[in-house]
């Protein structure tokens, strides 16, 4: 199956370099897929390591930047006309987003082939039809025709892929191993998140945290990839209790299937059918 492979980024240059190296060197099947980085952060003063050159094989860098969400919107459609003419798969991936090897995709893949799925992700919200676009793959032969419509989004990118390949009539799956992406407002004083979103997904073997939120910075997303994968892949002086850490997230998500929440009593609405 011939891959090719989108990152986005505006700031996030190490979490991009970081992101790179786990893609050449840690995955197995797909770790010579076609890698594109867009890139629109330049006009605000932030430049691209020499890494980035070596590893992707195409490096678009965008003067202007629409903003955050359009601007997110922005490098996927102008990256389009870059995407070689022979593939099959597309992942788009967000720069933070670290998977840590590539045996999910592998499994989606031969899922999405044999049964004409158009799209794999996350669910983003349990109350709202949406689709996780930080890290998906897509049938690329199924949406090449709408892929400019599809990602034409300036608001709540999450419901409008949804509900637009739903107005297609173009099948998606949700990729089980990545959800839940937010945790029910019940236990929210318990789980101090920005945004009640996790970060962690041990079944997935990915970690998406902005590494804003952390007390160490890039160094300590470094400590968590190296307790999913067991090794010193990555060189830091922080220390995680790996046991304890690799317990609690192997078994949140069966915590979280048996907390109330809104979705049990509220019937999952569409945010822009309507309008597509």
């Amino acid at each position: 199956m011939r891959l090719a492979i989108l990152i986005r980024v505006y700031n996030r240059i190490n979490d991009l370099s970081a992101n790179l190296k786990v893609i050449r060197e840690l995955w197995k099947k797909f770790n010579n897929a076609f890698v594109i980085v867009a890139f629109n952060g330049k006009s605000d003063g932030y430049e691209l390591p020499e890494i980035v050159f070596k590893y992707a094989d195409k490096v678009l860098q965008y003067e202007n930047n629409s903003g955050h969400l359009k601007g997110n919107s922005q490098l996927i459609l102008e990256s389009y006309n870059y995407i070689p003419e022979d593939t099959e798969f597309l992942v788009i991936l967000e720069a933070d987003t670290w998977l840590l090897d590539d045996s999910l995709i592998s499994k989606y893949l031969n899922i999405m082939d044999n049964r004409d799925i158009a799209w794999c992700s996350s669910e983003w919200r349990n109350l709202t039809y949406s689709l996780g676009i930080d890290f998906a793959i897509l049938n690329f032969n199924l949406l090449k025709g709408f892929y400019k419509d599809l990602f034409n989004f300036d608001k709540n990118p999450e419901e409008w892929v949804a509900d637009f390949l739903i107005q297609k009539g173009l099948k998606f799956l949700y990729i089980r191993e990545l959800m839940p992406v937010h945790i029910p407002k019940i236990l929210s004083s318990f789980f101090r998140l920005k945004d009640r979103r996790l970060h962690i997904f041990l079944k997935g073997k990915m970690i998406t945290h902005h590494i804003e939120c952390l007390k160490n910075g890039i160094e300590d997303k470094y400590a968590i990839a190296n307790c999913i994968i067991n090794s010193h892949f990555f060189y830091t002086s922080v220390k995680k209790n790996c046991f304890i850490m690799k317990i609690f997230y192997f078994f949140l998500p069966y915590l979280l299937m048996v907390t109330p929440q809104s979705s049990w009593f509220k019937s999952k609405k569409h945010i822009f059918l309507r309008y597509i």
